[in-house]
C-alpha cells in the first residue's frame, strides 16, 4: 500500500510521542532544534533524516528504508562541565520514547526499528542531544507502469 505523503511518518511519530511523554515534554521538528535562543527542553524533536531504496525491479514498483531521528534535548546545569546529571537525564528520556515507538505499528510502514543513530554531544551550557534513530520499510507502488 503506497502511502499519500512520502513523509508520512513524521506527523504519525510525533503524535504517538504526544500521546505517550508526559505533557512536559515538548514533541516537535527539526526547526525549533536549529532555533536555540528560543529552545524548550525537555524535548524530543523528529526529524527526516534519508531513506535508501531497498527493492525497484519494476517501473511501478518500489521498496525503500526511510530513517528518521528522535532527538532528545535536556538541560541540566548540575555538574555541566562533565555533563554527567543532563546525561543521566536524558538516558530516562529514552526509555519511555524507545517503548512508545516499538510498540506502534504506522501503516502503510513495515514496523519501525530502531537502529544506529548518530553520537550524543552536549554544548557546554547543560544541553545535552541524545539522538535515536528509526527506520521503517515503506512500499511505493502503482497498479500501472507509467510507461
Amino acid at each position: 500500500m503506497t502511502p499519500e505523503n512520502f513523509l508520512f511518518l513524521g506527523p504519525a511519530i510525533e503524535d504517538r510521542l504526544r500521546a505517550a511523554l508526559p505533557a512536559e515534554v515538548r514533541v516537535t521538528q527539526a526547526y525549533d532544534l536549529a532555533h536555540m535562543n528560543v529552545q524548550f527542553v525537555p524535548a524530543v524533536f523528529v526529524i527526516y533524516s534519508r531513506f535508501r531504496v531497498t527493492e525497484a525491479s519494476v517501473p511501478a514498483f518500489a521498496s525503500v528504508e526511510q530513517t528518521w531521528l528522535t532527538v532528545i534535548a535536556v538541560r541540566n546545569a548540575a555538574n555541566h562541565a562533565v555533563g554527567n546529571a543532563a546525561r543521566e537525564e536524558a538516558g530516562r528520556l529514552a526509555i519511555p520514547v524507545i517503548d512508545a515507538l516499538q510498540q506502534t505499528r504506522f501503516t502503510p510502514a513495515r514496523g519501525l526499528k530502531l537502529a544506529e543513530a548518530l553520537p550524543a554531544g552536549s554544548d557546554g551550557a547543560g544541553f545535552y542531544y541524545l539522538p535515536l534513530a528509526w527506520t521503517a520499510g515503506i512500499t511505493l507502488a502503482r497498479e500501472q507502469c507509467p510507461n
